[in-house]
């Protein structure tokens, strides 16, 4: 491993691009959760908390573009994010590191503990990390689902998040078990539903923490599409899922007990999408 020995703070987007391309660079703003490793295995940090435009939250009707560099704190404040999206933040999750840490470094650290009811919440959404590459300049942008990112945003600058527009039939519901309450989950789940005019459900995707060696997974609910959801439908979609996981064991939870635990938190989600109606 090694240490970080060299730092810059660039004021432009174009100038972070060009010191993100450099060998073993991480560009990322905040940092109270990355600073806190004992090893980094980068020699050079670039610094992107004073660029301007990775600050910005715009608002349309696709949905919201949030910039990188903002703290998680800042969402918050936000009055059209969902309650569960926030209550992702502040259940296990200090008032210290929400300052600190960023929405780019949040995605970043999929594999720390106690984000992982706020990846979960991001993948049930549908969410999107909006990067710029360093072979090819400010102006060059992508799009990669939360779901399927991986590796690739390391490889590259987060600029934004990307959510999806919050429209009055969808629904966000999560639930979790953890040692204590404000403990970082053993096993989480989130689900976010769309229903039609008359109630039943359009679609449904559903995201799992504590499964399996991933961070997060992520599930599209197939069998609750065209029904009401209610109790009996969310148990069998809970169930259905949970029977094709073979989570790890650990000394939080035997693989058995993940499993059995998978299916009630997700049927607490669904209930608490039902329930938001």
């Amino acid at each position: 491993m090694t240490t970080p020995t060299q730092y810059d703070r660039p004021r432009s987007l174009s100038e972070a691009l060009a010191l993100a391309g450099q060998p073993g660079t991480l560009a990322i703003a905040g940092g109270a959760l990355t600073f806190g490793q004992m090893n980094l295995p980068y020699e050079h940090i670039v610094d992107l908390q004073d660029i301007p435009e990775l600050k910005m939250v715009e608002a349309s009707e696709a949905g919201m573009r949030i910039g990188a560099a903002l703290p998680l704190s800042a969402l918050l404040e936000r009055d059209e994010l969902p309650a569960a999206l926030k209550a992702s933040l502040t259940r296990a999750i200090s008032p210290n590191v929400l300052n600190g840490a960023s929405i780019g470094e949040s995605l970043l650290l999929r594999t720390y503990p106690a984000l992982r009811e706020w990846f979960a919440a991001l993948i049930a959404l549908g969410a999107a990390a909006e990067t710029a590459d360093p072979r090819h300049g400010p102006g060059h942008r992508e799009r990669h689902l939360l779901l399927t990112a991986g590796p690739k945003l390391e490889q590259e600058v987060i600029t934004a998040l990307l959510l999806p527009a919050f429209e009055p039939r969808v629904a966000l519901g999560a639930a979790h078990v953890a040692r204590t309450p404000a403990d970082a989950p053993i096993v989480n789940a989130a689900a976010c539903v769309h229903f039609d005019e008359q109630g039943r459900v359009k679609s449904a995707m559903a995201a799992l923490g504590g499964v399996s060696a991933a961070p997060v997974d992520g599930f599209v609910l197939g069998s609750l599409s065209g029904w009401p959801l209610n109790r009996e439908t969310a148990q069998a979609a809970a169930e259905q899922i949970a029977a094709h996981l073979a989570p790890p064991d650990d000394y939080l939870g035997s693989s058995e007990y993940r499993q059995a635990m998978a299916a009630v938190c997700l049927m607490r989600a669904l209930e608490a999408c039902q329930a938001s109606q």
